[in-house]
């Protein structure tokens, strides 16, 4: 099989491309930025000359339908994805737009199965609950979570028409070999920094990024219904479970307290205006605001279609986090002290 991958580069994409090479599927890349091509397949192991690269905006949907052109499948992992307020605009402005002109230009192309990668942030919702893939759009607050309320909505759309198109909802990603640290795996670092001393209180949903790349695989190696929906893997951690999961691979006490969600957010929101005109080089050492606020509305995500329909395993916390740890370790993002005995 022959598989077109947006975003490619970025974490849950690279882990993506690896899952397909080591399936015997060939890969064809949009990148924005060829050079970083090597630099992200040389971290999971992958051949940078085995894949076919090419530069065309994921916003235009003739060039998605070109670049698609041949393929037997087409996954859009392309994403602004930040909690940082000065990257609002960009992502309001590109994700849902990518989503539209992507899986469109598949269709046009005549893909046989196209997989959107969204995030259960589109399926969050206030009050919380229990949710699965089959879940309606979320409907909390915040521009990235807006955005993949607004790609999720499209890709809905297209599934009602017909297109062959499967939604796959990945939770937090974290997880080794991560091209750009991505915002979770850059939680794990500062935590362990000693930098996290307050927790919300509820509940967020963590998974590591393998994981939800065999959920990819999965999805495109199977028969399907175009309106399916699934969740990746995910351990639906409370209150400080993630700190409690640190703590028990590292050795570490990792001190701090838990705070309720809701008002730990409320005192977080005066942070957003100050960060805005900080210079990008900044990143203040403080809790994510959205983050938080998606903690205090504590909804759950039942995998279970996944891990039973799928095959997929869901990967134990301890592993998942040792050796994220231990790559961090390695790639001196962490020292060893602050590793503990994740280090070895």
């Amino acid at each position: 099989m022959r598989v077109l991958i947006t975003g490619g580069t970025g974490f849950v994409g690279s882990h993506t491309i690896k899952a397909l090479a080591d399936s015997g599927h060939e890969v064809r890349m949009v990148v924005r930025r060829p050079e970083q091509v090597p630099v992200s397949l040389g971290l999971v192991g992958v051949d940078p000359s085995s894949v076919e690269i090419r530069t065309d905006a994921i916003t235009d949907r003739a060039a998605m339908r070109s670049a698609a052109d041949g393929c037997d499948a087409v996954v859009h992992a392309a994403a602004v994805y930040s909690w940082d307020p000065r990257k609002a605009d960009e992502m309001e402005r590109t994700n849902a737009a990518a989503a539209q002109a992507v899986l469109t230009g598949a269709v046009d192309a005549g893909a046989a199965r196209v997989v959107h990668v969204s995030s259960t942030v589109a399926l969050s919702r206030r009050g919380g609950g229990v949710v699965d893939g089959t879940a309606p759009p979320g409907d909390l607050d915040g521009s990235y979570i807006r955005s993949k309320v607004d790609s999720d909505r499209a890709v809905r759309a297209l599934q009602a028409e017909g297109a062959p198109i499967v939604r796959v909802h990945p939770c937090a990603q974290y997880g080794p070999q991560d091209p750009y640290l991505n915002p979770s795996n850059a939680m794990i670092r500062d935590i362990l920094r000693g930098l996290y001393p307050m927790w919300p209180s509820g509940s967020l949903p963590w998974g590591d990024v393998r994981d939800s790349a065999a959920t990819i695989l999965a999805v495109l190696e199977r028969p399907g219904d175009p309106g399916e929906a699934w969740l990746t893997p995910c351990h639906n951690l409370a209150d400080d479970g993630l700190k409690q999961g640190l703590r028990s691979v590292t050795g570490r006490r990792l001190p701090g307290v838990v705070l309720p969600g809701h008002a730990l957010g409320a005192v977080l929101g005066w942070a957003r205006p100050v960060v805005k005109v900080l210079p990008d080089r900044v990143q203040p050492p403080l809790p994510q605001e959205r983050s938080t606020e998606l903690a205090a509305e504590g909804t759950v995500f039942d995998d279970t279609a996944t891990v039973e329909q799928l095959g997929v395993a869901r990967r134990p916390l301890a592993d998942a986090l040792s050796d994220t740890v231990r790559w961090m370790a390695a790639t001196g993002q962490v020292s060893a002290k602050q590793a503990g005995r994740a280090a070895t």
